[in-house]
């Protein structure tokens, strides 16, 4: 119990840290002017562009690879911008870790590609020689400031002002999140239309290889030897250690065993929780004294801890 609390402390502290981050930052916009990016300048940019901007909170479609180190899953979103006959420096802003896939008409040119997150960020679809900045609180950082927003607030006219401190000319259109994919930038895309995409950034730059996503990933960890398929005796541990506060009462007394949609695991070793652990995919996971805690965020799954019997839920475990 005393582990699950501390568990519990820990990450409570954690969110409030996040919150008074967030609050200080949104206090600061909307008492000041929006601040502005040194030093990031983009270079070669043509004599007239548009600047189209995009911002979401998460991607759609849920991705088995990794941008950082956050509990977060990656997702992708495509995007198809628009603009034939014109220049478009394209800004792409979430506050997930998003692998965003890019691609344009035709007639459409991509001057420039921003990118701003709060977690790691990463484009596919674009050539080499065009230009890209990502900037995010937690991965990588082309510019000093870190910026994000996908709705009307403060943050969006500060994301502005930035992009123009980068190319001398704020956002001249914002899209927001639509249930769609791909999402158009720019001009409505005619039905049947053909659009441009190119790989030289694809996969090798864009990610890290990561485990695969839910069922797979625990399928992956058990051949690997991380985990095991837990065995009678593994339960059986854990539910006598957490039935002993009870057997003073009666002493036929005992907890129910673990269980999950996924099944039960123990763990073995060092290694990570695959991503998408949640609803019918989350699993539990029995650890033995001696053994960590694997990283990363289990989901909606239960941690069973042999050595005091104890349980925790999920994001109250304090895993990172």
């Amino acid at each position: 119990m005393q582990r699950c609390v501390r568990r519990l402390t820990l990450a409570r502290v954690e969110d409030l840290k996040a919150y008074a981050s967030a609050s200080a930052m949104a206090s600061a916009t909307e008492s000041a002017a929006p601040s502005v990016t040194n030093g990031c300048r983009m270079a070669a940019l043509p004599a007239k562009f548009t600047v189209q901007a995009l911002g979401v909170y998460k991607g759609h479609a849920i991705t088995d690879v990794k941008l950082d180190d956050s509990w977060h899953e990656v997702r992708t979103l495509d995007v198809v911008a628009n603009k034939p006959g014109e220049d478009v420096v394209l800004v792409l802003m979430a506050y997930d870790p998003v692998l965003w896939k890019v691609a344009h008409t035709p007639r459409t040119r991509i001057a420039a590609v921003i990118v701003g997150g709060y977690h790691g960020q990463q484009v596919e679809g674009i050539a080499k020689a065009v230009p890209l900045s990502i900037s995010t609180h937690t991965g990588r950082k082309d510019c000093s400031e870190a910026f994000q927003a996908n709705k009307a607030s403060p943050e969006l006219l500060r994301a502005s002002e930035i992009v123009r401190a980068m190319t001398g000319r704020g956002i001249d259109h914002f899209t927001g999140d639509e249930p769609r994919d791909p999402i158009v930038v720019g001009d409505p895309l005619p039905d049947g239309a053909d659009v441009v995409r190119s790989d030289e950034r694809d996969r090798s730059v864009a990610a890290l290889p990561r485990l695969p996503a839910g069922r797979e990933g625990l399928a992956e960890l058990v051949a690997q030897g991380a985990l095991r398929r837990a065995t009678d005796a593994d339960i059986a541990a854990w539910v006598a250690k957490a039935s002993e506060k009870y057997k003073s009462l009666n002493k036929n007394l005992e907890v129910r065993p673990p269980s999950a949609p996924n099944g039960v695991y123990t763990v073995l070793r060092t290694t990570s929780f695959p991503s998408g652990l949640f609803g019918g995919n989350m699993a539990a996971f029995l650890i033995p004294v001696g053994v960590p805690v694997p990283s990363g965020n289990p989901g909606h799954s239960v941690l069973y801890f042999i050595e005091d019997g104890s349980s925790c839920l999920g994001p109250m475990c304090g895993v990172r």
